[in-house]
């Protein structure tokens, strides 16, 4: 909070120096943590108060991303954006040492960031370009906040695109070399934006790799979920617990998903209905 310790060398694991990229940095946490702090709160309220917080934020911005880009029906949207907000798998990994993953809460207003710069294309402004280099730096610095998080939603919309490609490449490259000015200025400023946020992610965690060796694949694949997990919500559970003994394969709290079963099927059955009853306009986007 003084700014009397060496960056990447905060005093755990005292004296080796460059420990900040031993696990998550959380770099964008550190701003409204620290203006906690610097009000009066204790470390542990302070931490409290942030995920409050961020979750709030989660939510509303799940919730405009289902209203006013997914255009889905208000009470459904709700219930998604609670869904996604208070999910019981983030509290499921929370509770047992792993509170870096609730830093989830950053995506959704990454996205919706993301959704405005765009929801004019192809008219490009000052403020589109803003929005789009802010949605980009703030992706980009999620890495230094929690690489998992980042690397694994980078891997969804590596996914998601691929999907998209496969799907309508021919109307995705029309639409393309249609408006390659909009499209060429919105991609250079976020590839420029998350380069330059990503300077933090070379600082924090480069000098590791002098100090230990990456984890080998192998132990990536010991504690990967199985299809089963999705459904092992822990043997605590006091509706669905009785369902962990009794799943196949091995279990565990680094592999059990612990996605409440009744609330993903009405998800999905809800989610059906809706995009069955009313598709998705994106005519505006082609």
């Amino acid at each position: 909070l003084q700014g009397t310790v060496q960056f990447t060398s905060p005093p755990f694991f005292y004296p080796q120096p460059n420990v900040l990229g031993f696990g998550p940095a959380f770099l964008l946490d550190s701003v409204p943590y620290s203006i906690l702090r610097l009000i009066g709160c204790d470390p542990f309220l302070s931490f409290q108060l942030l995920i409050i917080i961020l979750s709030l934020a989660s939510f509303m911005a799940s919730l405009m991303i289902c209203v006013r880009y997914l255009k889905i029906r208000t009470s459904i949207a709700l219930c998604a954006a609670v869904l996604m907000t208070f999910a019981n798998n983030l509290f499921f990994k929370g509770v047992i040492g792993h509170a870096n993953f609730l830093l989830l809460y950053y995506i959704p207003c990454i996205v919706l960031i993301a959704l405005w710069g765009i929801e004019d294309f192809p008219r490009v402004t000052r403020w589109s370009i803003l929005r789009v280099a802010t949605a980009a730096a703030l992706y980009s610095l999620l890495f230094s906040t929690d690489v998992y998080t980042a690397w694994m939603f980078g891997f969804t919309l590596l996914t998601a695109a691929c999907t998209l490609v496969a799907l309508c490449g021919r109307t995705l490259f029309a639409a393309v070399r249609l408006h390659s000015r909009p499209v060429t200025i919105l991609i250079g400023t976020a590839i420029i934006s998350f380069l330059i946020a990503f300077i933090p992610f070379v600082v924090i965690y480069v000098p590791v790799r002098a100090i230990a060796p990456l984890r080998p694949y192998y132990q990536y694949i010991s504690t990967a979920p199985l299809p089963t997990g999705i459904m092992d919500v822990g043997a605590g559970n006091y509706v669905w617990g009785w369902l962990s003994p009794i799943l196949p394969g091995a279990h565990g709290a680094e592999q059990g998903l612990a996605v409440t079963p009744g609330m993903t099927a009405l998800f999905l059955v809800f989610a059906y209905y809706q995009l069955t009853k009313n598709h998705i306009n994106i005519s505006q986007w082609q």
